[in-house]
């Protein structure tokens, strides 16, 4: 009884257990069987100032650092099964913080899984300028929020009810994500839905460098072992683009992909929030310009077969009138075909 256990150091990873121990079972002399232990009621308190920490712990240098871990969680015993229960975490500081529930009902083999985790924190500005140096906006768009539960199924690992958000209708951008992800260890299945409305022309132009209108999409999105399917629905203005595309594999590697872009109109006018001609953006002195899309195919091709289609049922602008148009090219490596080009104009 009254059992004290820590290790570790303030500065690395600190772990402490307190509690009681029900039966120690001694084997007695000759006896070939081991030391067996019931009846087990820890408490145990683990924290580091930095999530990296955990690296050195557990043999992993992949760790990211998000700020100090504080987890605590009962150590029991239901019998030959050790038992992680009522765990407690908060991982990393204001700016991004994960809090995780729940418990591990077989800590030896790491199964019987269910953790349940919010997000919150993370002004989403900040987060897209970390990955985007060149991203320029200076107005609030809004924190990162969420939720999302890790269980195991069987040999799977899954993500179950999923749900991102930032923004809202207040925010010059408003983004949603829901859905589940299975088969964690390996190639991952996912089933999402996902929704966002840039309602802000300059923060479209720092996210994309185009004087773009304001855009509302929706994403559909589904994977397996076998390839992966993703549907957006995009509507600027009159004009709604589809695209529809299919990624196949073949083990490890892409075997194929296939893309089909389709609109029953589009409006010039509708694309561009300018009153003049796009004029392009020179390249800092000395700097080369950069390459286009097919200078870009002609030096790295794709070593898999592509089939694209483009199917727009009309086209108009200040100055065009397009009654349709169709193109669609297949190929692979360095040799393309194009197996269909209709247009219809006045």
């Amino acid at each position: 009884t009254d059992i004290v256990l820590e290790t570790g150091s303030e500065q690395t990873v600190l772990v402490r257990a307190t509690g009681s121990v029900g039966t120690i079972a001694i084997p007695g002399a000759g006896q070939e069987a081991q030391i067996h232990a019931s009846g087990i009621a820890l408490l145990v308190d683990a924290h580091t100032p930095d999530s990296a920490q955990l690296g050195s712990l557990f043999g992993r240098d992949d760790i990211p650092a998000l700020g100090p871990v504080q987890v605590s969680a009962t150590l029991s015993q239901n019998g030959q099964l050790f038992q992680l229960l009522d765990i407690k975490g908060i991982v990393g500081t204001d700016e991004l913080k994960l809090e995780t529930s729940g418990q591990i009902g077989d800590l030896a083999a790491v199964r019987k899984v269910s953790l349940h985790t919010k997000v919150q924190g993370t002004e989403l500005s900040k987060l897209l300028g970390d990955f985007m140096p060149e991203f320029d906006y200076q107005e609030q768009l809004g924190s990162l929020a969420g939720a999302f539960t890790l269980a195991d199924k069987g040999d799977e690992w899954q993500l179950t009810g999923l749900k991102l958000a930032a923004g809202n209708e207040s925010t010059p951008l408003q983004l949603s994500l829901k859905g589940e992800i299975s088969d964690l260890g390996g190639l991952p299945k996912a089933n999402l839905l996902g929704q966002a409305d840039f309602r802000d022309t300059a923060l479209l132009q720092a996210l994309t460098g185009l004087p773009l209108s304001p855009i509302e999409a929706k994403l559909q999105l589904s994977t397996s072992p076998y390839g992966v399917h993703g549907v957006i629905n995009t509507e600027i203005g009159q004009t709604l683009l589809n695209l529809n595309t299919v990624v196949a594999f073949q083990g490890d590697s892409i075997n194929s992909l296939q893309l089909i872009l389709d609109t029953p109109h589009l409006y010039l006018q509708n694309l561009f929030n300018v009153q003049h001609s796009l004029v392009p953006v020179q390249p800092p002195a000395g700097q080369a310009p950069p390459k286009g899309p097919l200078e870009q195919l002609r030096e790295s091709p794709p070593g898999f077969p592509i089939d694209v289609a483009v199917r727009i049922g009309g086209i108009s602008g200040d100055n065009s009138h397009i009654d349709s148009l169709a193109v669609r090219v297949t190929g692979i490596d360095h040799r393309y075909t194009l197996e269909n080009f209709s247009a219809v104009y006045g």
